[in-house]
């Protein structure tokens, strides 16, 4: 009972991380037609706290999610775990880009500190569109079996209109691997400089690529990019290569995160 408990404060927990989403609304015809031969400028911002929920974070509550995101916010700063959002730009707004046929200069990349789409449109000159890119939560969580983790990532791109400050067109995506059969410890994710979590994040951002590119941006399949072979499956191809690794479960944490 204790740790079913402990499973439904963590999975609200990690919830509170995701925050609010605005209405999707998919590019129409429309606003297509218009795009062609317009500027556009790709905004970025920092990258969220990685929340590293366990077990012993869990038991803490609220005051948990804080000791998670120091924790989560530690394991990507010292093993360089890059923010998805990252795929997104390098892979998708190409993709859109050829699509409308929008002038676009990849090496403009500016960040902004706000998520305000008129603050964000304001904060531009010389461009007729913004594509705001965002990574609004990433993580891992423990699963029912405590000693086992799971990943999830979102994201959400805007398009706005920069001399209105209007959404003419917005989607979030959610990734996870919590349905996933294999579900490696954290010590597994952690290892070699947390290269399993680092292909395992670079996946979801790929899987928000394509159903962006499907949904929002009503690229054809042939005009998606393909996932890379390596991150089109890595928890499958780690237990592939590491047979012995997810055998046995190891006893869960029960003190607060390293």
């Amino acid at each position: 009972m204790v740790n079913k408990r402990c499973l439904l404060v963590a999975l609200f927990l990690v919830s509170l991380t995701a925050g609010a989403k605005e209405r999707a609304v998919p590019i129409s015809d429309k606003v297509g037609a218009q795009l062609t031969g317009r500027s556009i400028v790709v905004t970025r911002h920092e990258k969220p706290s990685f929340n590293a929920m366990t077990p012993g974070t869990a038991a803490f509550g609220l005051i948990g999610v804080g000791a998670a995101n120091s924790a989560g916010n530690k394991i990507v700063e010292e093993n360089g775990v890059a923010d998805p959002a990252e795929v997104l730009v390098d892979s998708l707004v190409p993709a859109v880009v050829k699509k409308y046929g929008l002038q676009w200069d990849p090496s403009v990349k500016p960040v902004v500190d706000t998520k305000k789409p008129k603050e964000i449109a304001a904060a531009q000159s010389g461009v007729d569109y913004v594509l705001d890119v965002r990574s609004e939560g990433w993580r891992y969580a423990y699963t029912g079996k405590l000693s086992r983790y799971w990943v999830g990532y979102s994201a959400e791109v805007r398009l706005i209109d920069a001399k209105s400050g209007v959404v003419v067109s917005n989607m979030a995506c959610d990734s996870d691997t919590r349905k996933h059969s294999i579900k490696p410890t954290r010590d597994e994710f952690l290892e070699d400089r947390a290269q399993l979590l680092k292909d395992v994040t670079t996946h979801l951002g790929w899987v928000c690529v394509q159903l962006l590119a499907k949904e929002q941006f009503s690229l054809a399949a042939e005009a998606t990019p393909a996932i890379p072979e390596r991150y089109v499956d890595p928890l499958t191809a780690y237990a592939a290569a590491h047979p012995d690794r997810l055998a046995e479960d190891v006893e869960p944490e029960s003190s607060p995160p390293r």
